[in-house]
């Protein structure tokens, strides 16, 4: 099992690979139609799409994520909180540049043993550099003996 203090010294305050994406017509009503919602107004698209703006943007995959966390898939880690804040809806066709950065570790234990909260945060800022929303997204990392 990886140290805590090393944990945090590899991971804490790291940014990890952003990317942009553009959202399309097609995918605000996909996402709408999926979660029986209104369809999209003015090209205005439903707040969960934050969150898919920031697993389409990004440059790495889950499991590279875990790599990085010194957690393999096997070991069960999973998505345990997620805090989303939309300061302005995310627009049909306007292009968001998404940037997580690793912003919280903390270890703790439980009834099923030790394991690690790993807290990343992605700004996601639109055409004008603004913050459209911020998403705060908490890992959970078992860690076995």
């Amino acid at each position: 099992m990886i140290g805590l203090e090393e944990l945090r010294d590899r991971v804490l305050g790291r940014e990890l690979a952003g990317g942009t994406w553009t959202p399309l017509d097609y995918e605000a009503w996909l996402a709408a139609d999926a979660m029986l919602a209104p369809p999209p107004q003015d090209g205005a698209m439903h707040p969960m799409m934050v969150f898919h703006a920031t697993v389409r943007a990004v440059a790495y995959t889950i499991g590279e994520l875990f790599e990085l966390f010194d957690c393999p898939l096997e070991d069960g880690p999973m998505l345990g909180e997620m805090d989303l804040h939309q300061h302005r809806p995310l627009q049909v066709g306007e292009t968001y540049a998404v940037q997580p950065t690793i912003v919280d570790v903390v270890r703790k234990e439980g009834r099923s043993g030790t394991f690690d909260l790993i807290a990343t945060e992605f700004v996601v800022r639109g055409d004008d550099g603004e913050p459209a929303a911020t998403l705060r997204n908490t890992y959970v990392c078992p860690r076995r003996a």
